[in-house]
């Protein structure tokens, strides 16, 4: 019995739960802090009753009932005491059952942390149904509002975690977004009134902001191919919950392979430092970094880095955590380049030239630009995945096609009727595909930008021209209106961070580093694609004066890659290894 006075607790999960667990802490820190065993709320629980559980769940009816079963009079006991905490505020009528089992609840709290930190500079929400339920026009419109109250609920928890009380602006061409920005405020305002420091501090901390984006804004950045490290492993590699597998030599012989992984997360400082890097400087500097090691170790390193790496794993076994992490990114960086070359390089100067509009001179496209995209339409070692985007992309270029020229091109391409229908579906989020269904829009106009790019790379996420403007103060207040703006008080006192709030560990930098600085949240109302995700830190790296967040609806899993299903957003059909939601045509 010694060991259940050590380990005395059972950890019990709901869906968020265990993903806002799991992003913060690994299961060994789990077990360092007396869990016994994680189980899931839903499934089957066999009773441990010398254990006390801990539960952290959404506070909903079918959760009430589940805690409620575990104790409840006339059946056996499940466990020892509850310890409760609700991820957000519980509403006093799902409170009424916990009165039944009074006597067994040691602890009741609301934590208010609804959301998912994923990095330090973003969050999600992790809702995949709420896609459907914003954006489908066949969704009961009580359905609808539920959504989007739950998603103001959480959006205004992670607000409160970080003791911001910002004014929310949205992108005005969505009357949803409107909708849900007065969603927001209602629940920012509760939080107000518990907390009456949050969003208090320096006069600078008035002009934090919270910008609500539909994913219409910029439907370019999620199609393209992105040639940053990150972007590129995630999209070509098969990284599944942020663990990558290898081969690599064992420690009796060079020769002889076996299977280890690499946790590419932001735990690793080498990951962190290359994960934004084009992946022609990834392919530069890794090999410039294991020479550093081995010139500081002394240790033989040749040309032939890779073999040079497994002989090492046998010959320098106290080395071998870091020759590992070494042999992991040279290995990653290595497959990414060969993808890059097979099939990857010919697709980014066509999406480059019909996302830009321009070829790589800086010319306008000639005309007929149908031809650039033909080649690639009728090369059979291209995808259906690959041929639909670059289908998109063309449309997006000429603001809407002809449902004649439409059709053409899909027959061309041997494009399924399913993926017409995914294609097709864009129109739900303000897009304009064919002409006889939709108004064209007005284009964007986009910043003139001086920085040097790789040709395959030109193309910047509209998201850092918004970030840039907003930090700047010059966001046009007609297209990006305030919902309420708030004053800046010259006379703000000293932030008092309030005792009953906890910031997850990923934030937790972010929002202790520079706290009287304002900060900015961009919440995008769909997936996050990685190059967005950059933008968001390379703002941040250039302006020392705002901290900034980038946040989704979906899980991480959903941040958009070319191969992800919600990068066709709509389809009929799952292209990603996970449960997603689809549109149905109306």
């Amino acid at each position: 019995m010694a060991i259940f006075k050590r380990y005395k607790w059972v950890l019990v999960l709901d869906y968020l739960g265990k993903k806002i667990i799991s992003s913060c802490m690994k299961m060994h820190e789990i077990i360092d802090n007396g869990v016994t065993i994680v189980e899931n709320l839903e499934r089957h629980r066999q009773p441990i009753q010398m254990l006390e559980a801990v539960y952290i769940l959404t506070p909903d009816e079918m959760s009430i009932q589940r805690i409620v079963a575990d104790f409840e009079e006339g059946r056996p006991l499940r466990y020892k005491v509850a310890h409760i905490f609700f991820t957000e505020v519980c509403p006093d009528h799902l409170l009424a059952p916990l009165r039944m089992i009074r006597p067994y609840v040691k602890t009741l709290k609301e934590i208010d942390i609804a959301f998912v930190p994923r990095e330090k500079q973003v969050f999600s929400l992790d809702c995949p149904w709420a896609f459907k339920k914003f954006y489908s026009t066949t969704v009961r419109n009580a359905d609808r509002i539920d959504n989007m109250e739950k998603m103001a609920e959480q959006l205004a928890t992670l607000c409160a975690s970080l003791g911001e009380y910002p004014s929310v602006r949205y992108r005005h061409e969505s009357s949803r977004l409107g909708e849900f920005a007065r969603f927001l405020k209602d629940k920012l305002d509760i939080y107000k009134l518990d907390d009456p420091a949050m969003g208090e501090g320096s006069p600078q901390k008035s002009k934090s902001q919270l910008l609500l984006l539909d994913r219409g804004f910029d439907p370019v950045s999620p199609l393209l191919h992105e040639l940053t490290y990150q972007a590129m492993a995630y999209d070509l590699l098969d990284i599944q919950n942020d663990v990558f597998k290898y081969q690599c030599s064992t420690e009796s012989q060079a020769e002889d392979y076996k299977e280890a992984i690499l946790d590419v997360s932001e735990d690793d400082e080498f990951w962190v430092k290359l994960r934004h890097l084009h992946i022609a400087d990834v392919t530069r500097k890794v090999p410039e970094e294991i020479k550093t090691f081995s010139d500081q170790e002394r240790l033989p390193v040749s040309d032939d880095k890779l073999k040079d790496l497994q002989s090492l794993l046998k010959k320098a076994p106290e080395y071998q955590r870091q020759v590992r992490k070494f042999l992991a990114h040279f290995t990653i960086a290595e497959n990414c380049m060969n993808l890059y070359k097979e099939i990857v390089e010919k697709l980014c100067r066509v999406e480059q030239d019909l996302a830009t509009g321009e070829d790589k001179e800086g010319e306008p496209l000639k005309e007929p630009v149908v031809r650039h995209i033909m080649p690639i339409l009728l090369d059979p070692k291209v995808s259906t995945n690959n041929r639909v985007r670059v289908i998109l992309l063309y449309i997006l270029l000429r603001n809407g096609i002809s449902e004649e020229n439409f059709n053409k091109l899909c027959e061309h391409a041997e494009i399924t009727t399913a993926d017409r229908t995914a294609i097709l579906n864009m129109v739900h989020l303000g897009i304009p595909i064919t002409l006889e269904t939709c108004s064209r829009k007005v284009r964007v106009k986009r910043k003139q930008r001086t920085e040097t790019f790789y040709l395959t790379s030109r193309w910047v996420p509209y998201v850092k021209d918004l970030i840039e403007d907003v930090t700047e103060g010059r966001l046009s207040d007609r297209l990006y209106p305030y919902l309420i703006k708030r004053s800046i008080d010259l006379s703000a006192p000293s932030p008092v961070v309030s005792a009953r709030r906890a910031t997850p560990a990923k934030l937790e930098k972010a929002s202790t580093e520079t706290r009287d600085v304002p900060r900015l949240v961009v919440f995008i109302m769909g997936g996050v694609s990685y190059s967005e995700t950059r933008a968001a830190y390379e703002v941040a790296a250039s302006n020392s004066e705002w901290e900034i967040l980038i946040g989704m609806i979906l899980s991480w899993t959903f941040a958009i890659t070319p191969g992800s299903s919600h990068c066709l957003y709509l389809s009929t059909r799952p292209i990603y290894p996970v449960h997603h939601s689809t549109l149905p045509s109306t």
